[in-house]
């Protein structure tokens, strides 16, 4: 299973083929606008991480501004607060353009991905957005054009669109807003480098009293380069257990890779499917599907029906949820799960891959 940067490996683009393929990836990015989903519920969970993070950090001016408007998202608990303090790193690279700055303000991250944290705001110090009625309601909040690049200058460049960020909580008469985004997913490695973000034209529709429905628009085009560091927060569990997981524990898993942060888990496993046991729970009366497509179909799903939690100290368990990748040639799946909360990793007593429970080492 490759990831990204072993796929580009053999690649070479001169400048001229990079500044294609970006204005390529702009033009669709409008097109592929994520719109809000249990992922986002996550991203609003990581931007109030970055918050409470930096808010332990004692940061201030803007980015003391960018917590407060973040950290009603989460459950501030001192303990999250404390390992957040050691993850975010504060950054404060800004460019402006047109009486607005871009800032970035901080990233954190594991070796699954990463999140950050940006900001904004109008230099003069009256309100982002210009003769809007201030008891308007706003919505449909984004970029026309974004893009983050990690590496620019190298062969091996990383390129993420960032037209449709999640934003806070925003009013018309606001002089600034603090938005975030953030990717973790199977194929991801930690992005430690240089990195650019570009961002053209903020736009929100507007509805009040006065007015059914327009759009306006803070116009200009913001590029910062920044250096992307964070510290890796994962730790590395044990490897080669065997478990059973699936219909009628059907699915053997092998364990290749196990990592576990505050943000997220990664594991992969190889794994080997008994159809026979399968064929066993065949239950005409339960299906209208024929047996063999039955069948077919169940092994599909096994490892989708092979759960990972997290067992927590205080008696709960986190389902981790789905987000994997399968090299089903090969018999090898790997799941990356971002938490819908920041979990302390001395909060988790161990982890349940099928009938397999591993201990977390405690500190």
């Amino acid at each position: 299973m490759k990831d990204y940067r072993s796929q580009f490996d053999a690649l070479r683009f001169s400048p001229e083929e990079k500044q294609a393929m970006v204005e390529s990836l702009l033009a669709a990015a409008p097109e592929t606008r994520r719109r809000m989903s249990h992922k986002k519920r996550v991203h609003v969970l990581i931007a109030a991480v970055i918050a409470a993070a930096l808010c332990a950090a004692c940061a201030s001016g803007a980015l003391q501004a960018a917590i407060q408007s973040l950290s009603f998202f989460l459950g501030n608990q001192p303990e999250q607060t404390q390992v957040l303090g050691e993850m975010a790193q504060p950054i404060g690279a800004s460019v402006t353009d047109n009486g607005v700055t871009l800032t970035v303000d901080a990233v954190l991250g594991d070796k699954n991905g990463y999140a950050i944290l940006y900001t904004l705001s109008r230099d003069d110090g009256g309100p982002l957005l210009q003769n809007v009625d201030p008891d308007a309601n706003l919505y449909n909040i984004h970029f026309d054009d974004g893009l983050l690049t990690i590496d620019p200058d190298s062969d091996n460049f990383y390129i993420s669109p960032v037209c449709d960020p999640l934003f806070t909580a925003f009013r018309p008469t606001d002089n600034a807003i603090h938005f975030f985004e953030e990717w973790i997913g199977p194929n991801m490695e930690q992005m430690n480098g240089p990195a650019r973000v570009s961002l053209q034209n903020f736009r929100a529709g507007i509805v009040s009293m006065e007015i059914e429905k327009e759009e306006v628009a803070v116009e200009g085009n913001w590029t910062v380069d920044f250096q992307m560091t964070y510290q890796d927060s994962s730790i590395e569990l044990p490897i080669g257990q065997t478990f059973h997981g699936g219909t009628n524990g059907a699915l053997t898993g092998q364990i290749k890779e196990l990592r576990l942060s505050p943000l997220s888990l990664y594991v992969t496993y190889s794994y080997q499917i008994d159809e026979e046991k399968i064929a066993e729970a065949y239950d005409p009366a339960m299906t209208v599907e024929p047996k063999e497509e039955w069948i077919k179909n169940e092994i599909d799903c096994q490892n989708v029906e092979t759960a990972i939690f997290l067992n927590l100290k205080d008696g709960t368990r986190e389902d981790t949820g789905f987000n994997g990748d399968r090299d089903s040639e090969n018999k090898i799946e790997t799941r990356s799960s971002a938490f819908s909360e920041i979990i302390p990793l001395d909060t988790i007593e161990s982890i349940s891959i099928g009938d397999l429970t591993i201990p977390v080492p405690q500190s």
